[in-house]
C-alpha cells in the first residue's frame, strides 16, 4: 500500500490480500493498505504477539511498536524488539515497523495513527492521557489483557455510524453507536 494519495492495491498486493479481499471488500482492504497501528505496552508478550501479528496479516501499512514495561522474551515472534520486527516483515514484507521505547515516544506517536492498541491494563502508567487523545482525535483504541486462563479487552471506537437496511422499506437507515470512552469507564481508578 501507499501513504496518500492513490489508494489502489498493486496487483502483488492484492495477490496477497486476496482473502481478506473476498472477506470484506477491496475498497476496505484499499484504506486498510494505508492504516498507521500503534501497538503500546507490553509488545512482546504472547498477546502482543498475537495482536501484532494479526494486524500484520490485515494489511496495514505500518505497524508502531512501543515497548512501556515490558518483558524481554516472552513472545513468540522473537526475545527482542528488532527480532520482532523482523518477523512481522517475514510474515507481510509489506508492512513496515517501526520501533520506539518508552511513554514519551508512545504519547508522540498517537496522533499520527489510525488505532492504538495498548497491551496490558496497567503497562502503560499515561493510559488516561493516551485515551484521551485518542477520544479527542477520532482514533480507535483497543485495551486488551491476558494473564493465565483469562483475558479482557476494551474498545474505544468513539462514535461511529453505519447503514442498516430496513427489513420492511428496504430503505437504508442511518445507525449510531457511541461508545463509552475509556476514560468514563474507569475514570480516576487506574486501570
Amino acid at each position: 500500500g501507499t501513504d496518500g494519495e492513490a489508494l489502489t492495491l498493486t496487483t502483488e498486493e492484492a495477490a496477497v490480500y486476496d482473502r481478506q479481499i473476498r472477506l470484506w471488500g477491496a475498497d476496505a482492504q484499499q484504506r486498510m493498505s494505508t492504516s498507521r497501528v500503534l501497538v503500546v505496552g507490553r509488545v512482546r508478550s504472547n498477546l502482543g504477539n498475537e495482536l501484532i501479528k494479526n494486524i500484520c496479516l490485515a494489511g496495514v501499512s505500518s505497524i508502531i511498536l512501543c515497548s512501556v514495561n515490558d518483558f524481554e522474551g516472552q513472545g513468540f515472534l522473537g526475545d527482542s524488539l528488532d527480532e520482532v520486527r523482523n518477523s512481522v516483515q517475514d510474515i507481510n514484507r509489506f508492512v513496515r515497523v517501526e520501533i520506539f521505547e518508552g511513554e514519551e515516544a508512545a504519547a508522540n506517536e498517537v496522533k499520527s495513527s489510525t488505532a492504538v492498541c495498548l497491551v496490558g491494563f496497567n503497562a502503560v502508567p499515561s493510559v488516561m492521557s493516551i485515551a484521551k487523545s485518542c477520544r479527542q482525535g477520532g482514533i480507535g483504541l483497543f485495551v486488551g489483557e491476558c494473564i493465565g486462563l483469562l483475558g479482557a479487552v476494551f474498545l474505544d471506537l468513539g462514535v461511529r455510524s453505519y447503514a442498516e437496511e430496513d427489513k420492511d422499506s428496504g430503505n437504508l437507515i442511518e445507525k449510531v453507536i457511541d461508545y463509552t470512552s475509556y476514560t468514563d469507564a474507569f475514570g480516576d481508578m487506574g486501570v
